[in-house]
């Protein structure tokens, strides 16, 4: 079975979304402009689990208010816990993604989409490589949002079409404006 989102999958996702959150904000303040910061931890599934076990990292965040939702843009690195000895692989993800609020609770979808770098590296008896690519990657989650703290949990996909993983996140602002 093949649990890789398709384009089709996350075009759906965001105008599901979109349809729900339309009027969720009519009642809520404005959100402000924050800037902030992520743990992030990646359990792959698929092909993926085959080579790594776990991924964790930090992303740095940048949310702007953007009508009913909230444009957000991250950025940081994934390290993986790998199955073979002598293997490294890093993430390094850069994604522009969007918030939708669902009512006033504090519950939103996201979804995001930009390009992950990716590093991998074997060191072998006989030899070692390496080698860096840049793919298209993506996420869909849930989340919920309390003042300066925000948690989301939902599919990863860094390198769309080729790996995917259950992920989550916790973070929080360290600066509004």
């Amino acid at each position: 079975m093949n649990t890789t989102p398709t384009l089709a999958m996350i075009a759906l996702t965001f105008a599901l979304a979109a349809v729900t959150a339309s009027d969720a904000r009519a009642d809520a303040p404005p959100p402000a402009r924050a800037i902030g910061v992520d743990a992030v931890v990646a359990l792959p599934i698929g092909d993926y689990a085959d080579v790594a076990s776990v991924a964790a990292g930090a992303m740095g965040r940048a949310a702007f208010p953007a009508g009913p939702a909230v444009a957000t843009v991250r950025a940081g690195a994934l390290l993986h816990a790998m199955k073979a000895d002598g293997a490294s692989l890093i993430y390094v993800p850069i994604w522009a993604g969007v918030r939708l609020p669902l009512g006033a609770s504090g519950l939103f979808v996201a979804a995001e989409l930009g390009v992950t770098i990716a590093h991998a590296a074997v060191d072998t008896g006989v030899g070692d490589g390496a080698d860096t690519q840049t793919e298209l990657g993506a996420a869909l989650g849930v989340g919920l949002r309390r003042g300066g703290l925000t948690v989301v949990g939902g599919l990863l996909a860094p390198d769309l079409g080729d790996t995917a993983a259950l992920g989550a996140s916790a973070g929080f602002d360290f600066a509004t404006f």
